[in-house]
């Protein structure tokens, strides 16, 4: 469990941080979420939940429900993202943003996320099947 963790210290920092650029990118565009529920579940989900579940999972009795929460949330955010981002048709639309000065940083920050919120998914998938007691004896 213990690189699981440290995976999704990694992942979730960073995810942190490439959020905070990407929402600087949405507000220099002038792109904004079109509903109450995009920014409830921006809020909650893509930026609050993994760095809950961050904390949840460095504690060992919680750390399957952790894994749990980090899996669920990256999956969202990853959802969303791809949805919003690369699927649908709109000012959103990472792909198709009119040019400007920051048509590039919301570009590249949409893939980093993507990137991200898979890895945190996968990480943790693994930190809900590793097994804490499992060690190799030597006798």
């Amino acid at each position: 469990m213990r690189k699981a963790i440290i995976a999704a210290t990694w992942v979730v920092w960073l995810h942190v941080l490439v959020v905070i650029l990407h929402a600087v990118a949405h507000i220099g565009a002038h792109i904004l979420p079109a509903s109450f529920f995009d920014y409830a579940f921006i809020v909650v989900v893509i930026m609050i939940a993994p760095v809950v579940a961050l904390f949840v999972l460095n504690n060992a009795p919680l750390s399957r429900l952790g894994a749990l929460l980090l899996f669920l949330s990256m999956l969202g955010a990853l959802l969303y993202g791809l949805v919003n981002h690369f699927l649908l048709p709109g000012a959103d639309n990472a792909t198709h943003m009119l040019p400007g000065v920051w048509q590039l940083p919301f570009l590249v920050t949409s893939y980093l996320l993507l990137i991200l919120e898979a890895a945190g998914s996968i990480i943790g998938l693994w930190g809900l099947f590793v097994r804490e007691d499992y060690k190799i004896s030597m006798h």
